[in-house]
């Protein structure tokens, strides 16, 4: 009878429990949430990063074998167009021209959406090579 008594004594005790162990579990919960909204941001700019790479490259593979800086204007502004994440400023696009390629290289700086992992920008690189048509 006593341990019956015990018994229902503790179920009384335990009505702060689930508030404890959510307290407990509600900051390992936000850190794996907020790393990975931060992984999907910095995951989109480097997929926007190489779309950008790849249609300033095809722009400027059309243009022709002596004319590079038609080549870098086209590439530019096809690489600015596909952007999603933002816009390019000038110096973030080289084109190189040799005898039969055209490598467009795009370097952009991209903050972190949270801060909390990535705390200064992050310089996202991306160089596609076509061959001239």
């Amino acid at each position: 009878m006593a341990f019956l008594r015990l018994l229902s004594k503790l179920r009384k005790n335990e009505k702060g429990q689930s508030l404890v162990e959510f307290a407990l579990v509600l900051p390992i919960l936000l850190l794996l949430v907020l790393g990975m909204l931060e992984y999907g941001w910095m995951l989109n700019a480097k997929i926007s990063v190489t779309g950008a790479a790849r249609e300033g490259a095809r722009a400027s593979s059309v243009v022709g074998k002596a004319n590079s800086s038609q080549a870098y204007a086209k590439a530019f502004a096809a690489a600015n167009a596909y952007m999603g994440v933002g816009t390019l400023a000038p110096g973030d696009v080289t084109v190189s021209v040799s005898a039969d390629n055209v490598k467009v290289t795009i370097k952009y700086d991209k903050e972190p959406l949270v801060g909390l992992y990535i705390k200064d920008d992050m310089l996202i690189t991306s160089s596609v090579t076509m061959r001239m048509e």
